[in-house]
């Protein structure tokens, strides 16, 4: 198309204040942008003054459309304000259920499902397992907070559907994000509440019986190792008594790692719920893999004259084979390359020649949200499908059960086990 789309990338990386033009041709990328405001480094991505300083001057187009931010907290503090000077916003990682509020948030959309859908992922695997007790330590922020919500509203939904059978029991303890005393004081109370699991196997099963401990933990970052030592050390998770420990999507491979002694043992065998990105059976990431390591170096260094000094590749960047088979590119850059393709298609789809409209905003999101005639194409995440608030259709989502298992050399490696499906609410073993 002769047209083009300016979009800015909303990133979490403290890179200071700059702005670069955004410019989407032909889906192409011709330039990045990012904008940090004031003379300090935003750790929380952009702030509604940033975004309004970036469209009041140094501009001689309108912004379109914003990609990002990953963490559901950055999200809300932006797309009140795309919102309001009605701006397509897509993140690919922000799954709050919290953002499917259109009054607050009307013009943000999301490739990756919201985590409504996960917590009834979440409750029918403990089902699935005879389990009718579980425990949610949860980071009290706006991730955390809508993870937890969602697995109660889940767990609400299967007990009222299910009235003469074992009602399972939830219990929260959230803690602050930036406080290992508040979860110590979370697992402490975890500690004196305890309830034991029956799974209903025989007694002469098992080492130990047939109780199991059952937790979901959702947080990120330092709070994993947190959680892990402070619950070997209060004797929640002990060798004695087999645990299922569910991690959240915000736990990664990475956090894992860091772990040492018996915290690291403790972790050994935990699952999670993924909505995994990129997989081999989908043509689309094969392809995207697969021309990863024969791009140019003139590509690379094409790039670089658009990027600030700080977001520049390195010489090695394209020769990372390696990279393209981590998580971080399968479950995070599959999606922000699927979030950049939507605004582009939805460019095409509102103004297939010419400039855009200057409601490409409205124009974009009722295309979009349109359940039975809008946007829907294959991306390297699979068919990607919007329901009516902007959110990935979870019928068009890739959630799969995964192991982290130590491997003989010591090290995490994630092994499936189940594909849920949204469809007939059971997971395919």
């Amino acid at each position: 198309r002769l047209g083009r789309i300016n979009i800015t990338l909303a990133d979490s990386r403290q890179v200071g204040a700059s702005v670069v033009d955004t410019v989407l041709d032909s889906l192409a990328w011709q330039q990045l942008a990012v904008r940090y405001g004031g003379d300090q480094p935003s750790p929380l991505g952009p702030t509604w003054e940033d975004l309004a300083s970036l469209l009041a001057g140094g501009t001689s187009t309108s912004l379109h459309g914003v990609v990002g931010p990953t963490r559901s907290s950055q999200s809300m503090e932006s797309a009140p304000l795309t919102g309001a000077l009605d701006i397509l916003q897509l993140s690919y990682q922000s799954t709050s259920p919290t953002l499917d509020n259109k009054r607050d948030y009307p013009r943000f959309g999301r490739t990756i499902t919201s985590d409504a859908a996960i917590g009834a992922a979440v409750v029918e695997l403990w089902v699935e397992l005879n389990l009718t007790y579980g425990a949610v330590l949860y980071v009290s922020d706006a991730y955390g907070i809508g993870y937890a919500e969602a697995v109660l509203v889940a767990a609400e939904e299967h007990n009222l559907k299910n009235t003469t059978e074992a009602q399972l029991v939830v219990k929260t303890f959230p803690f602050d994000a930036e406080s290992d005393e508040q979860i110590q004081r979370a697992v402490e109370s975890l500690k004196q509440w305890e309830p034991t699991n029956n799974t209903g196997c025989a007694s002469e099963e098992g080492r130990y019986g047939c109780s199991v401990n059952n937790i979901l933990f959702v947080g990120f970052d330092q709070q994993v190792e947190a959680f892990y030592e402070k619950a070997v050390k209060q004797g929640v998770l002990v060798e004695t008594v087999p645990a299922l420990v569910l991690l959240s999507d915000g736990v990664s491979i990475i956090d894992l790692e860091k772990l040492t002694g018996k915290a690291r043992n403790a972790a050994n065998g935990a699952a999670r719920i993924l909505a995994v990105g990129g997989q081999n059976s989908n043509p689309l990431w094969r392809n995207f893999t697969t021309d990863w390591t024969s791009t140019p170096a003139s590509d690379r260094d094409a790039i670089n004259e658009l990027l600030p000094l700080e977001w520049q590749l390195p010489a090695d960047f394209f020769n990372d084979g390696a990279l393209m088979a981590s998580s971080l590119a399968r479950d995070a850059a599959a999606y922000a390359y699927d979030a950049i393709a939507a605004l582009g298609l939805l460019a095409c789809e509102v103004a297939p020649s010419g400039p855009l409209p200057t409601d490409f905003g409205t124009l974009g999101w009722q295309n979009m949200t349109n359940v039975t005639d809008g946007l829907r194409f294959n991306g390297t995440t699979g068919l990607v499908e919007f329901n009516e608030f902007g959110s990935r259709d979870k019928l068009t989502a890739n959630f799969e059960l995964h192991n982290e298992l130590l491997d003989a050399g010591g090290k995490f490696e994630r092994e499936p086990l189940a594909r849920y499906d949204f469809a007939t609410d059971h997971f395919d073993w």
